[in-house]
């Protein structure tokens, strides 16, 4: 199973897709969402391996904060679809997630998991501006990244 950021660059305020290749057609997907790759969850040092658990080669390789269930299509894959709250503060903020797909026959347990992966939330481009009652104004409105902005050569 494999699981990757369909969203090329992940920005505050635009959707983010994710996508889970390589499942069983019409298997259910799980995609977990998770703040951390190290450490202890639910009393367990993650990495946590799953092959005592009759899924060999399969881990839990992120704290589950969220999970989110879709059916695999015909080829196999399943499309996640989440909204990136429109804050700033989110800008460096890093999601990790992982995928899980299961089924009969796969192995005991009846799981097989992805390698876990992670993406940064970035900020539109560095932009500032100053807003003044004229060219000799000593003060004025400042605004960091409020809109696009539109640079014109001229050759």
């Amino acid at each position: 199973l494999r699981v990757e950021s369909a969203t090329t660059q992940v920005l505050w305020g635009r959707p983010r897709l994710a996508r889970a290749l390589d499942a069983l057609p019409g298997s259910l997907v799980i995609l977990a969402l998770g703040s951390t790759e190290t450490g202890t969850w639910n009393g367990a040092q993650l990495p946590v391996d799953l092959t005592p658990a009759g899924a060999p080669g399969c881990f839990v390789s992120i704290d589950v904060l969220a999970t989110f269930f879709q059916v695999a299509v015909g080829d196999g894959s399943a499309l996640f679809t989440f909204a990136v709250p429109n804050e700033p503060a989110l800008v460096g903020l890093v999601i990790r997630y992982q995928a899980a797909a299961f089924g009969q026959n796969l192995n005991a347990l009846g799981v097989v998991t992805s390698q876990a992966k992670k993406v940064s939330v970035c900020g539109y481009e560095p932009v500032g501006r100053v807003w003044s009652s004229g060219t000799t104004a000593t003060d004025g409105v400042r605004e960091l990244g409020t809109a696009p902005v539109l640079q014109i050569t001229l050759q």
